[in-house]
């Protein structure tokens, strides 16, 4: 008597063990199932309770990952991403592990975090303002660049540093 499995291939008993019943078929009808791990019985009529060996075939695990209805099957047979770009060429960007990206949605993504982030597209930031939020003009001596091309207003950062100075005296951690 057989019955099956939770994840619903048809298992009998045979020898005081369970194992499922397309791997007895393939091993009674065919042949032993060689002893190499790489190698998986594929169900072609992609139906987990079948056990006609005309139905299996030996493959590695990789082609029976892509003939079935799995993530991995679905994402390499993507021929342009979700925006519709061409996932080919120049667009195409391979990470280490063999994943795909579009480059061109990459770059989109990382302008609307710089955007969120810094409040700018593309230009440094606060290159638009000619006053600091505290209303200091952005010019001559009051004007320090940073080496990233961001700008800050000198009075507002010498406050800021003597408020943290008279913070840390007051824990006493000041030297």
């Amino acid at each position: 008597m057989g019955y099956l499995s939770p994840k619903g291939y048809g298992v009998v008993r045979y020898n005081g063990k369970a194992p499922r019943v397309h791997r007895l078929a393939y091993h009674f009808l065919v042949g032993p199932l060689p002893h190499i791990r790489m190698l998986q019985l594929d169900h072609r009529c992609r139906n987990r309770v079948c056990c006609n060996p005309t139905h299996l075939e030996l493959v590695t695990g990789r082609e029976n990952l892509m003939r079935g209805a799995t993530h991995a099957a679905v994402n390499a047979a993507k021929t342009h991403c979700h925006r519709g770009h061409p996932l080919e060429g120049e667009n195409l960007y391979r990470y280490a592990d063999g994943h795909r990206a579009c480059r061109a949605c990459m770059r989109d993504a990382g302008r609307r975090h710089d955007h969120k982030r810094h409040g700018y597209l593309g230009n440094a930031p606060n290159a638009q303002k000619t006053h600091c939020p505290r209303g200091h003009a952005y010019e001559g001596e009051n004007l320090y660049v940073a080496s990233n091309g961001k700008r800050y207003c000198r009075v507002c950062t010498r406050a800021a540093g003597r408020r943290h100075d008279a913070k840390r005296r007051a824990a006493g951690g000041h030297r």
